[in-house]
């Protein structure tokens, strides 16, 4: 073999070992991304979970005023709900795989949730009727089931 073929044959094999090299740091990168989405996906619906609950406990207690509570729950609902959009529109864009479709399906199940329970409290709050107050905290527990899965 002429050194021009054995050139371009260390050539080509250096090129290989650069491409599978990586691809495979980029595998690893994605692993990595998804992971930290998860955890704060997972964080946001736990932060929103507490926001919520803590707005509850100090308008029961005086601490909040009918006019912070209302606007403070109008931003969780807000939140909820662009949180519950995102999670559906990376569904539709990455949802390639059963495992990634179920969690970005429960996760807006989950924000959708918390927007809802926000609204009730939100009801309790523009009306003083109990019924809201109960579906409230109802839902509350419920929704705490599905952040824990337990």
């Amino acid at each position: 073999m002429n050194s021009r073929k054995v050139n371009l044959l260390i050539r080509l094999f250096l090129c290989f070992l650069f491409v599978a090299s990586f691809e495979a740091s980029a595998a690893k990168n994605n692993e990595r991304l998804w992971e930290s989405i998860g955890y704060f996906v997972g964080q946001n619906s736990y932060l929103l979970y507490t926001s919520i609950g803590s707005l509850a406990d100090g308008y029961v207690k005086g601490t909040y005023s009918k006019e912070q509570t209302l606007e403070l729950l109008n931003s969780f609902i807000k939140s909820g709900t662009d949180s519950k959009n995102e999670m559906l529109a990376l569904l539709k864009k990455y949802g390639k795989s059963p495992d990634d479709k179920a969690f970005f399906k429960q996760q807006a199940r989950i924000f959708s949730e918390l927007s809802i329970t926000a609204n009730d409290f939100k009801s309790y709050v523009a009306t003083g009727d109990n019924i809201h107050a109960k579906r409230f905290w109802k839902r509350k527990k419920n929704v705490w089931s599905l952040i824990t899965g337990k």
